[in-house]
C-alpha cells in the first residue's frame, strides 16, 4: 500500500457534498485534526483500518478512496553519443 496515494479529488468533493470539515472527519474517526489535514494535503496516508472507516464515513469504496497503483514495469532509457539516433532494435 505504500505505493498508493489517496484520491484527494474524490475525498474533498465528497466532504463538500456531505458538509464535512477536516475537524468533523477527525472527530468522527477518532484521530487528530492535524493528521486529517496531512491526508488532505497528500503528505500522509491513513492506516488500513482508518482508511476503511474513512470510506464508510464518506460513503465511498476503498477502491474509490485510493488511486490505482502505477505499473511496476521499469522505464528504460539510454543515450548514444554524438547526437546519433538510437537503434531501437538494440534495446530488444
Amino acid at each position: 500500500m505504500a505505493d498508493r496515494n489517496l484520491n484527494l479529488t474524490m475525498i474533498k468533493a465528497r466532504m463538500v457534498e456531505l458538509g464535512l470539515s477536516a475537524s468533523n472527519v477527525a472527530k468522527k474517526l477518532g484521530v487528530s485534526r492535524t493528521i486529517v489535514s496531512e491526508w488532505i494535503n497528500g503528505k500522509k496516508i491513513p492506516r488500513p483500518r482508518i482508511l476503511f472507516e474513512l470510506g464508510m464515513l464518506l460513503d465511498l469504496k476503498v477502491s474509490e478512496v485510493l488511486l490505482p497503483e502505477l505499473s511496476a514495469e521499469p522505464i528504460v532509457a539510454y543515450r548514444k553519443r554524438s547526437n546519433s539516433k538510437p537503434d531501437l532494435t538494440e534495446a530488444m
